[in-house]
């Protein structure tokens, strides 16, 4: 392990069989970084697929073990959860913060990466 001298890395996937979910968690890991920020489609962790269910509640904190009875225990290529199984998993083992929100909202992500209040989910 080492630590970076740099405050924040912006990563991809790239490695096949793996999700980009399962690359951010073991990068934190590597560089012994204490969260990680999911810049996706959705704004929140809802209690249920807020596509299937327009009543879906977004829910703004939640630990880990309570995230993963959200989503299914297996990962398969495709799956639509905002940190996969895997993924949350080695995050909770490793004790790292993940904090979900809509990707395209850039002043709202400049806000999670400065540590200030913003608008989405925070996992740990």
């Amino acid at each position: 392990l080492q630590k970076s001298e740099y405050p924040v890395f912006v990563a991809c996937g790239g490695v096949p069989g793996r999700s980009t979910d399962y690359g951010a968690v073991r990068l934190a890991q590597k560089f012994r970084a204490e969260e990680i920020i999911d810049a996706g489609d959705i704004d929140f962790v809802y209690d249920k697929d807020p596509k299937r269910f327009p009543g879906a509640k977004p829910l703004e904190k939640l630990s880990w073990q309570e995230y993963r009875k959200l989503i299914p225990s297996e990962w398969t290529p495709g799956l639509a959860s905002p940190i996969d199984p895997v993924a949350a998993r080695l995050a909770q083992k490793a004790d790292i913060t993940a904090k979900i929100l809509k990707g395209s909202d850039l002043e709202n992500m400049k806000k999670a990466i400065e540590g200030k209040e913003f608008r989405g989910t925070i996992i740990h």
